[in-house]
């Protein structure tokens, strides 16, 4: 795709309506004093929650720091699970969260990995964005994708990550990555992918999915927070204040205005060599299930795709669901085949034959 189509602020499509849940019910902001604001400073629940859990996380032998690339910036959250011999080189886990995210949402999930990952790695990274909601919260955000594209690989060819598990916008920069990496030296052996963004299905569902970010920084979180969430968790009514304030800094709008078709992973998917887990809510109507359908298509058999469908969650497995992922990453990660459970039937897999002849199954 040669055609730079960049988003526009001012107008475009409009975006499907959210999806209208009897459950889903968005709580009123929770307010404080002016004079309590002005005492601790902007975006006091992600500060503080964030400062609060960072002590607690060196006591337990995770360590923060922060990789400078001219003006910008990515902070890697680390936790060594054994040590390396001299001379080798670690097998590393490396996480990236979504546009917007905090590397606190995945801490659920690994707690019940932490049994796994010990046998399975020797180090946990996760990504932390500047300006978004996680420890770097008060830095500037990334200007543009190419920025973060830029920063993002060049911090990754340094990790050199054996797995590299990404979720949404995470999940476009990670298959971004393994794409480099199947041309170089090929250090990655296996990508994960949750609800990826980089490819959006017809022109018509790129359009919509565009639009949605275009109102969101227009207006905040209220139409976007139901696209994410199937059913929202009651603690996100603390954070959607600061989290619409993130929305509309002038930052983030230029983030939104560089995306261009240039981006879009269609005419490179098929470089991947890493093997591929895609894994996708089956509720998400924010990347709508039916695009994994164009990733199961268009990877290579050499990645030895599946596909898995999370039964019930939206665009947030880790959070909605984390149980589901734990179970589903134990078996990943001791290199078994996921399998579906007649019984409990907490996901559904697809092999990427049952995606040649139909594109856009029911799900």
């Amino acid at each position: 795709m040669k055609t730079r189509a960049r988003v526009s602020i001012k107008g475009g499509p409009q975006a499907e309506s959210a999806p209208k849940r009897s459950r889903f019910r968005l709580g009123g902001k929770i307010g404080l004093p002016a004079s309590v604001k002005n005492f601790i400073g902007p975006k006091p629940v992600i500060r503080y929650s964030h400062y609060t859990a960072l002590k607690v996380f060196e006591k337990i032998g995770f360590r923060f720091e922060v990789r400078r690339l001219g003006e910008s910036r990515l902070g890697l959250l680390r936790w060594p699970l054994r040590k390396v011999a001299a001379g080798k080189t670690a097998r590393r886990l490396v996480m990236v969260p979504g546009f917007g995210d905090t590397p606190l949402a995945w801490l659920s999930v690994l707690a019940g990995l932490k049994p796994i990952l010990k046998r399975e790695v020797d180090e946990v990274v996760l990504v932390d964005y500047p300006g978004y909601s996680g420890f770097l919260h008060d830095e500037p955000a990334f200007h543009s994708m190419d920025e973060l594209l830029r920063s993002f690989n060049e911090v990754l060819h340094t990790l050199k990550p054996t797995i590299l598990m990404g979720h949404s916008l995470g999940g476009w920069l990670a298959a971004d990555y393994a794409i480099q990496d199947g041309k170089g030296a090929g250090h990655l052996k296996e990508l994960i992918l949750i609800d990826p963004g980089g490819l959006v299905g017809t022109e018509q569902e790129k359009a919509n999915y565009q639009s949605l970010f275009v109102r969101a920084v227009q207006d905040g979180s209220r139409d976007l927070l139901p696209h994410i969430f199937a059913k929202m968790p009651f603690w996100l009514q603390f954070f959607e204040e600061e989290f619409s304030g993130f929305l509309k800094a002038p930052e983030i709008r230029e983030f939104i205005e560089s995306f261009g078709d240039h981006h879009l992973l269609e005419s490179r998917v098929g470089e991947i060599r890493a093997k591929t887990t895609v894994i996708w809510g089956e509720r998400d109507t924010l990347t709508p299930a039916t695009w994994m359908n164009q990733w199961m298509a268009l990877l290579p058999a050499s990645a030895n795709a599946v596909g898995i469908l999370i039964k019930g969650s939206g665009h947030s497995p880790q959070i909605e669901k984390p149980g589901i992922l734990v179970a589903l990453f134990t078996q990943i990660f001791l290199g078994r085949a996921p399998l579906d459970f007649q019984l409990f039937p907490f996901w559904k897999v697809v092999r990427p034959a049952a995606h040649l002849d139909d594109q856009r199954p029911a799900v």
